[in-house]
This record gives structure tokens, C-alpha cells and sequence, in this order.
């Protein structure tokens, strides 16, 4: 049987997406994903690079080149998001609360919350400001919360927030995001592609 304790599981798995960071090549900018959504990313330096051969030992199911990008809390880097050529999407690590922020946070610009890295790239690209992918809905809450008590007050005064809500296949607005909305008495924006 399998005595690893949940802290444990949790910070194994957080070396494991170190390790796979520490492991990636610079990125240049091109990927088949990235050309699918029509993006072009900035701040490349936050970006990195791999084969899904290189990273099959931490998630399986990718293919080709892979776009990784962190997920951090309190200054380490607690998960990483890998994205294949195809769109395939693995998380590795521990990210509960951890965020990858895209961008830098602009005096007069809103911070924008969303799960995918292809929807807050493109609105804060947009906004000429900053973002913070959560990778999935299960986290956006966590975020949230983090995300609001670090930027609050910056600079005198406190920005405004909007979460980026995906929309279902039922054309509904993600329940979590407008949970979190709620909650948090933030902004809601729903994320429709186009």
C-alpha cells in the first residue's frame, strides 16, 4: 500500500515540475498552438520549451513541441502547465493557489483572472495589462483570494479585477467563475472565442 501522506504526494510532486522546468530550453515564440489561436506572446523569457519525449516521465499524452509556462505561490514555483502541439493541455505538480501571471500589472489597468493561457494572453495583450492563468476552474477561487490580497493597495490604490468566465458547451458562463465573482464582489467577463 501506498503510505505517502498527501503533504508528501503534493510536495513530490512539486519537484517534479522543478525538475521539469529546470530541464526546458528557451522559448522563441513559435508553437503550433500558439499560431492556432493567432497569438503571439510577449514577455517570452516567462515562457519555456521542451519535447513531450523529455517530459513523459512527469505527463503523458502529450505530443510533439511543448509549451510550459509555471505556476507559482509565494515566490516558488509550485506546478507547471505544459501545452503540446495539438492543444493538449497537462498540469504537473501541486497548483492549488498557484497562478502564472502574464504580464506586468499597469496603474490604471485591470488584473484579469482566467483559466487559459490562450484567453488571458489575449485580453491582457488587448489591455496592454496584466493577467493570471489559474488552469482550470477548480482554482479559480484560490487565486482569487491570493491574487486580491497581493495586489491590494499597490501603488495607492487597489485595481480593478475581472474574471474571465468560459463558456460551457451548453453556452452557459462557467458556475465556479461566477461563484467567485460573487464571493469575492469582483467582475465578471465571459470568455467567448472567436
Amino acid at each position: 500500500p501506498n503510505l505517502e501522506t498527501n503533504t508528501q504526494q503534493d510536495a513530490r510532486r512539486v519537484q517534479n515540475a522543478q525538475a521539469a522546468w529546470s530541464n526546458g530550453a528557451p522559448f522563441n515564440g513559435v508553437h503550433p498552438y500558439l499560431r492556432k489561436k493567432g497569438l503571439t506572446l510577449q514577455h517570452l523569457e516567462s515562457f519555456r520549451q521542451t519535447h513531450s519525449l523529455q517530459i513523459s516521465r512527469y505527463a503523458r499524452g502529450l505530443s510533439g513541441p511543448c509549451l510550459m509556462f509555471p505556476l507559482s505561490a509565494d515566490g516558488e514555483i509550485r506546478a507547471l502547465q505544459a501545452i503540446d502541439e495539438n492543444g493538449t493541455k497537462r498540469t504537473i505538480g501541486a497548483p492549488k493557489g498557484a497562478t502564472f501571471r502574464y504580464g506586468i500589472p499597469v496603474p490604471g489597468s485591470p488584473i484579469i483572472i482566467g483559466e487559459g493561457l490562450a484567453t488571458v494572453a489575449s485580453v491582457a495583450n488587448g489591455l496592454f495589462g496584466c493577467g493570471y492563468v489559474t488552469v482550470g476552474d477548480w482554482n479559480i477561487d484560490p487565486v482569487v483570494s491570493r491574487i486580491k490580497a497581493l495586489h491590494q493597495g499597490e501603488n495607492g490604490e487597489v485595481p480593478e479585477f475581472i474574471i474571465l468566465g468560459d463558456i460551457d458547451k451548453n453556452g452557459c458562463i462557467n458556475q465556479k467563475a461566477l461563484k467567485a465573482a460573487a464571493t469575492h464582489g469582483i467582475k465578471l467577463a465571459e470568455a467567448r472565442h472567436v
